[in-house]
């Protein structure tokens, strides 16, 4: 028997299909439209969970707000120590723990005196002479004020020189008036200074005056100093990583 010449094969005559195979339907449009139907439930999602946001947006703001805030007990202590940089409402919230009888004396950490030259000079002159002002005005007795030797740039370098000026006085606790959300910051700083010693550190956050702490981001003040405290933690949290944040 001669082999059929391939040419001799009707194009009619096809292998036979199986009938399930001829009659499957066509799977391609739905893989095209599978993608489709999972960004829709995507963004189904998203505007929802945006919808939730933004109807508890005022809890969740108020909760970024005070993940920043650290506040002790009050009890009378040695001395009311303020951090600078927050202008004079930190100094008037020690004026009003000196004048409740928490502490019977005040230290600034900032020089009574500036020399020329010093960086940021003009902002910490203004900052002296507004707590020089408040001091007078409340008529503080200037043998119950301390100040200190040099303007300090962080909030480490702060808590380093209370350390030693505590150890020079021979005190052991302290109130330490600080920025309101700057406080969990200078709970940071102060554990790691005060490690190991035994001295008692109470933290006092001063509220601020442009605007609502609990309102903070109604207020462009609010709004910058919130997002700077947290660049902030992050940076001591890095620098502690691998020794401390100077």
């Amino acid at each position: 028997m001669q082999p059929v010449p391939p040419d001799s094969i009707s194009a009619d005559h096809s292998p036979d299909l199986p009938a399930d195979s001829q009659s499957a339907p066509d799977l391609r449009g739905n893989h095209r439209r599978r993608p489709f139907r999972c960004l829709a439930v995507l963004l189904v999602m998203l505007v929802a969970v945006l919808s939730v946001a933004y109807y508890f947006r005022e809890p969740i703001l108020i909760g970024i707000g005070q993940a920043l805030v650290y506040e002790s007990a009050i009890h009378p202590c040695d001395v009311a120590a303020v951090f600078i940089g927050g202008g004079a409402e930190r100094l008037e919230r020690a004026v009003e723990l000196y004048q409740a009888g928490y502490a019977p004396r005040i230290l600034l950490t900032m020089p009574r005196t500036l020399e020329h030259g010093v960086p940021s000079r003009d902002l910490y002159e203004l900052e002296r002479r507004q707590c020089q002002a408040v001091l007078d005005y409340h008529r503080i007795d200037p043998r119950d004020v301390h100040w200190g030797p040099q303007p300090f740039y962080s909030t480490y370098s702060e808590a380093v020189y209370l350390l030693e000026w505590m150890r020079r006085q021979g005190f052991d606790s302290a109130l330490v008036v600080t920025g309101y959300f700057q406080s969990r910051r200078a709970k940071w700083s102060l554990d790691r200074v005060f490690q190991n010693q035994s001295i008692d550190i109470r933290l006092v956050p001063a509220p601020p005056d442009l605007y609502s702490a609990t309102r903070w981001w109604r207020h462009e003040e609010g709004i910058v100093m919130v997002e700077n405290e947290y660049l902030k933690n992050l940076y001591y949290r890095v620098r502690g990583l691998f020794g401390h944040p100077g």
